[in-house]
């Protein structure tokens, strides 16, 4: 149990100096144009598909209303009979 516990403390501090290391390098301005364009370029097909996954669950959604109002009147009417 203390060995698994030492290994993850020590894998943790090894990963947090990589990443502090990592942070601490700052870029040169300007050194990456072409990746920003393709970032962007990502970014918008993502805005793109997910604009078009919300429009399907918003269709999706007013479906299941309408599902739950007949279910509610199939309710109704078989109280009645």
């Amino acid at each position: 149990m203390k060995k698994t516990a030492f290994v993850i403390l020590l894998a943790a501090m090894i990963f947090l100096t990589q990443a502090t290391r990592l942070i601490s390098q700052s870029p040169q301005p300007g050194s990456f144009p072409d990746k920003s364009a393709v970032y962007l370029q990502a970014l918008q097909a993502m805005k793109t598909s997910n604009q078009q996954l919300i429009e399907k669950q918003q269709k999706t959604l007013l479906q299941l209303d309408d599902l739950q109002k007949d279910a509610d009147q199939i309710r109704i009417l078989a109280r009645r009979s």
